[in-house]
């Protein structure tokens, strides 16, 4: 069966889009990287012990688990990036990129529903970023997906 033009037109547009945002994503996780390592390695004012890294580490963990529970994993990872080891940092960086790329898929799904790429692309400007879209659009509703989609680690278009 040879499939229709639509059909291989919006699946084309899939593939792109999706390749688009995982280069974004491993880009953006590269320098988020970077920064926790840094981080991480100037920690000079509290001592780390093994049993607070611990329970912050399984308090993350269950937090990652939660329904939508990456945007908060992500605060939470942020807010005691110096409050743990760098065996438990490392984990939980890489735990917590797995969970993205694990939702890339579905929050991609969602951004390439026809009324919101029409949207979009009304209000796109070169290089913009979720947060500059946010500011520019009176509609709440693409403004809560543009604003998950940014608290959830995809930085940019």
């Amino acid at each position: 069966m040879i499939p229709s033009y639509p059909s291989a037109k919006r699946n084309g547009l899939r593939f792109i889009m999706t390749a688009t945002a995982l280069a974004l994503l491993v880009q953006s996780g590269m320098a988020g990287t970077t920064g926790v390592a840094v981080a991480a390695s100037t920690q000079t004012e509290a001592k780390v012990t093994t049993n607070s890294s611990k329970a912050i580490y399984t308090t993350f963990q269950s937090k990652l688990k939660q329904k939508n529970g990456l945007i908060a994993a992500d605060a939470y990872l942020t807010n005691r990036i110096t409050q743990v080891t760098s065996h438990h940092l490392t984990l939980m960086v890489l735990q917590l990129e797995n969970a993205r790329l694990k939702s890339l898929t579905t929050m991609t799904d969602r951004m390439l529903v026809p009324n919101v790429q029409d949207k979009m692309m009304k209000i796109y400007q070169w290089n913009d970023t979720f947060t500059s879209l946010m500011g520019r659009t009176q509609d709440t509703r693409l403004q809560s997906l543009l604003k998950e989609a940014r608290d959830s680690g995809y930085n940019s278009l």
